[in-house]
């Protein structure tokens, strides 16, 4: 993985340079990274599915999902992980990704009281 992880990590808030940058040449920017709430709660996941599972990967790329449809009863019907602002949907039979799905990326809906 390159870059920041966004899974592990809390997005700081934007710190603007500009006027900074204006009048010196250089500019140092200290910031404090901190875990992201979830993180703990993915880490579990992952060993619960195992690291190299691939349920475990798609929690590593994009988080906990945004919903989980699962099946009703026991059978061949897929248990289905949305990710909205990604756009993206993952259907699982057992243990095994069966279906990937891409749609454009939209708000999390909001929480039903």
């Amino acid at each position: 993985m390159t870059g920041f992880d966004r899974i592990k990590y809390r997005r700081s808030e934007p710190v603007d340079i500009t006027e900074r940058l204006r009048r010196d040449q250089t500019v140092m920017v200290d910031r404090v990274l901190q875990f992201d709430p979830s993180w703990a709660e993915v880490a579990r996941q992952m060993a619960y599915f195992g690291v190299e599972s691939d349920r475990s990967r798609i929690l590593r790329q994009h988080g906990l999902p945004d919903k989980r449809e699962a099946p009703a009863g026991a059978g061949a019907e897929a248990e289905v992980w949305w990710y909205y602002v990604d756009g993206v949907s993952y259907s699982f039979v057992g243990d095994r990704l069966t279906r990937t799905s891409q749609f454009p990326p939209m708000q999390r809906p909001a929480l039903q009281q």
